[in-house]
Formats: C-alpha cells, structure tokens, sequence
C-alpha cells in the first residue's frame, strides 16, 4: 500500500505569516506530495490545484509519511481541482467559524476532509478549525525530506 504523503511548508507570503501567528502554527501549510507532484489549495492562484513540486518556491518544507493509503485520498482531493480558495478560513480561526464547507477551501480543511472522506480522521479531536497546526502535531511513520531555504 502506497502511504498518504504530506508537505508542509512556509513561503515569505502574507496568509503563510498569518496562519502561523493565528494558530501559533510551525507551518502556514499543507497539501498532498506525490512523485514531486502537490495537490493543494493554493492562495496564490486562489484555487485547488495539482501542480509540480517546486522546492525553491518555500523558505521551509517538511515531506511526512502516514499510515493512510494515499490513493485513496489523492483521487478523492483531485475531485475538488478548480475550487476556490477559502479566504474566511483564516478570519476563522480568529472567530470560529465551522471548516467544514465542500464548495471552497482551505489548505488543512482540504487534507482533513479527503482523509475523512475514506473513513481516517487525521485529527483526533472535535474541532470548528483545522490548521496545518493541526495536522502537523499528527504523529508521522517517516520523515521523508527537510529542507530550509536561508537565501529565500
């Protein structure tokens, strides 16, 4: 069984700062790693993408392994391509708001929501939020990649 890979990273970006600060967060985010191919909900281009891997495009990344089967996952999160950016989401953790809304997304809402969508909950709390926070606290069966850009 092929296990569900997850990056978690940070960028120089507004929303990576503000996540991280809302959620006293390591990480402003999170998405899917396969082959050197990301699905993500992307702020940038304010939508759910698949795309290559881009190391450089991080001041930070962190490639982690759990004991999920990734296919699974990866081709129920592909069903959501195209959907828009959950902007609300970082309002939401300042003012609760509930994460759970299948017609925009974001990052760690998205993860979560394809796990659960296979029966696995990442996340072994009740909770109106999910951070990368959230997800990166999980406990991992491997570390597959660390990288820290300096000269980003």
């Amino acid at each position: 069984m092929e296990k569900l890979q997850l990056f978690f990273s940070n960028t120089r970006s507004l929303a990576s700062y503000c996540v991280r600060f809302a959620t006293w967060g390591e990480y402003g985010h999170v998405g899917l790693y396969r082959d050197d191919t990301i699905i993500e909900a992307n702020s940038t281009l304010n939508k759910v993408v698949c795309r290559s891997f881009e190391p450089s495009e991080y001041s930070q990344f962190v490639i982690k392994e759990y004991d999920i089967p990734a296919k699974p996952v990866w081709d129920i999160i592909s069903s959501q391509i195209d959907k828009p950016y959950d902007w609300s989401a970082i309002y939401g953790f300042l003012f609760r708001q509930d994460w759970q809304s299948p017609d925009k997304w974001f990052c760690s809402e998205l993860v979560e929501w394809g796990c659960n969508s296979i029966g696995y909950s990442m996340i072994n709390k009740k909770s109106w939020r999910v951070s990368p926070q959230d997800l990166n606290e999980v406990k991992s069966i491997n570390i597959l990649r660390t990288y820290w850009n300096y000269h980003f």
